[in-house]
């Protein structure tokens, strides 16, 4: 597993920290390694109620990312659009208990990454699937098993 506790709780604090240079850099990380991702939550930066989850997500996920490829020692293929969408939609359906790791990552999003945050119900939504989708999907293209994913999509 990429991502353990440990882990998790420095990327949140990591992003605590980041300043406007690091917002800078790590969106151009995520912008060029991740295009399809950063252009959904890129959506959510023009509502003004919803910049401060915007940012959290963007750093948390560009930090993830570096993190992720640099255990890998490799950079991670593109994420195609449509098993993004799919892999939130299982989420937002609750349809990940299918996988236990799935479950036990989406509940690491909410108790270790989001349950210290003051956002409101909505953005912690949109951040829990959003946050949750990206690193199931970097944890099974580590492991060469993104089709795990594409096969829950059929059960649907």
């Amino acid at each position: 597993m990429l991502f353990k506790v440990t882990d998790i709780r420095l990327i949140r604090r990591m992003v605590s920290f980041a300043d406007n240079e690091d917002e800078k850099e790590l969106t151009n990380l995520l912008k060029n390694h991740q295009i399809d991702f950063y252009n959904e939550i890129e959506k959510a930066k023009y509502d003004p109620r919803c910049i401060d989850a915007y940012k959290f997500c963007l750093l948390f996920c560009s930090i993830a990312l570096e993190q992720a490829e640099m255990i890998i020692q490799m950079k991670f293929k593109k994420i195609p659009h449509e098993l993004f969408q799919g892999t939130k939609s299982l989420i937002a359906q609750g349809k990940y208990i299918l996988d236990k790791r799935f479950k036990k990552l989406v509940s690491h999003t909410d108790k270790y990454i989001l349950e210290k945050q003051n956002f409101d119900e909505d953005d912690t939504f949109w951040l829990k699937i959003n946050i949750g989708a990206f690193m199931i999907l970097l944890e099974k293209l580590a492991e060469n098993k993104v089709d795990d994913i594409e096969k829950l999509f059929e059960l649907l």
